[in-house]
C-alpha cells in the first residue's frame, strides 16, 4: 500500500508491504531492513506472499537498503517477523549466493507454506546449475540449504535443457517441492504450443514437469496478469496419503 497512515512513522514515500494480525489487531511494515526498527525500503515493495503460520513474508522490491547484497533492479526478499530479519531471497545457487540478475519489472514471488522455499522470476546467467536460458524463468530457492534450481524446465531433463519461452507467476506447495507457473515455452510438454500460455507443474524432488491446462490464446502474451496466476492448494487427505495438489486460477 502507498498509504502513510497504516503505521506510525511511515514517511518513506514508497509503496510498502504490511501484515495485519487479525487476532491481535496490530499492523506492521514488512518491507524494512533487519531489526524491529530497521530502515524502511527506499524503493517500492509489492506482491507479498505469506507462509502458512504468518511469520515469513516474501515480497518484490526495488529497494537497495533492505540487504547489502541487493544492489539494484527488482529483487525478492523474505521478512521473518518472528526474528525481525530481512534477507535477499532471489540469489544465485549456493549459500550466500550473489544477487540473481535482477529484473526491471515487478514480478510476483511465492513462499512455500512452511516458509522453507521461495519461487521467483529472473533472467541472466549463473542463477542455477546448467545452461542459461534466454528467457526470464522461474527459480526456486531453498532458504535452508541455499540451493537455487530452475523450475521452468522440460520434463526429466535435469540441467541439460532450458525453456524456449518466458515463464512467470509461480506458486509453491506447502513443502516447496512442487511449483506451478505459467509459460509461453514450447518445449515444456508434448502439448506445449508457444502461441498459447500454458500452466505447468514441476515436481522438483522427482525432476518431472507436467502440462496442466492451456487457457487459450493471449494477444498480450508478455503482459503480467496476476488474476490468472496459477495456485497450488492442498486437497483433504488422510494421514497416510501423499498430498495431492490442484491448480486454481
Amino acid at each position: 500500500s502507498a498509504s502513510t497512515d497504516l503505521v506510525a512513522g511511515d514517511a518513506n514515500g514508497k509503496r510498502d508491504v504490511f501484515v495485519r494480525d487479525l487476532v491481535g489487531g496490530t499492523t506492521v511494515i514488512v518491507s524494512r531492513a533487519t531489526g524491529s526498527g530497521g530502515a524502511l525500503g527506499n524503493g517500492d515493495s509489492v506482491y507479498p506472499s505469506i507462509a502458512g503460520d504468518g511469520t515469513k513474508v516474501a515480497f518484490s522490491s526495488s529497494a537497495t537498503n533492505l540487504d547489502a547484497d541487493a544492489t539494484g533492479g527488482v529483487n525478492v526478499f523474505v521478512r521473518d517477523l518472528s526474528g525481525s530479519t530481512t534477507a535477499l531471497a532471489s540469489r544465485k545457487d549456493g549459500v550466500g549466493g550473489a544477487q540473481a540478475n535482477a529484473s526491471n519489472l515487478f514480478q510476483p514471488a511465492a513462499i512455500s507454506g512452511d516458509g522453507s522455499a521461495v519461487a521467483f522470476v529472473a533472467g541472466g546467467t549463473g542463477i542455477a546449475p546448467g545452461p542459461t536460458p534466454t528467457w526470464f524463468s522461474v527459480y526456486v530457492r531453498d532458504l535452508g540449504t541455499g540451493a537455487t534450481r530452475m523450475a521452468s524446465r522440460p520434463d526429466g531433463t535435469g540441467t541439460s535443457v532450458v525453456p524456449d519461452g518466458l515463464s512467470q507467476a509461480p506458486s509453491l506447495s506447502g513443502d516447496g517441492d512442487l511449483a506451478v507457473f505459467d509459460s509461453l515455452a514450447g518445449n515444456l510438454g508434448t502439448d506445449a504450443d508457444p502461441a498459447f500460455r500454458g500452466i505447468y507443474l514441476r515436481d522438483l524432488a522427482n525432476d518431472a514437469t507436467k502440462s496442466l491446462v492451456r487457457p487459450g490464446p493471449d494477444d498480450e502474451a508478455f503482459a503480467i496478469w496476476p488474476s490468472f496466476r496459477p495456485r497450488i492448494r492442498a486437497a483433504p487427505l488422510s494421514s497416510c496419503q501423499r498430498p495431492t495438489w490442484t491448480p486454481s486460477t
